[in-house]
């Protein structure tokens, strides 16, 4: 093969293999959130109101379990979305 139609099949599969970045923009109330210091009280939002997919959270779970974790949280602009914790620990 000649390097030109080396050049044009890397850039085909390059170009293949693109795709359209999506940029999720937050919600217009989703500001960023820090407890008070001093405070134990956290703000909390679901999963289901991020539009997360239902579905894949027991799947990371279990997951979670089989690496042994611990204990696992997510939080999202400070808030707590998920926080969980296995065998036994809290």
């Amino acid at each position: 093969m000649q390097i030109k139609q080396l050049l044009f099949i890397f850039l085909l599969f390059v170009l293949i293999g693109c795709k359209k970045n999506e940029i999720v923009q937050p919600s217009p109330g989703a500001t960023m959130y820090f407890p008070t210091n001093g405070s134990n009280a956290w703000e909390t939002t679901s999963s289901s109101i991020l539009s997360w997919n239902q579905n894949e959270i027991q799947a990371l779970k279990d997951y979670l379990i089989q690496k042994n974790t611990k204990s696992f949280m997510i939080l999202v602009n400070g808030r707590i979305v998920m926080e969980e914790y296995f065998n036994g620990h809290s």
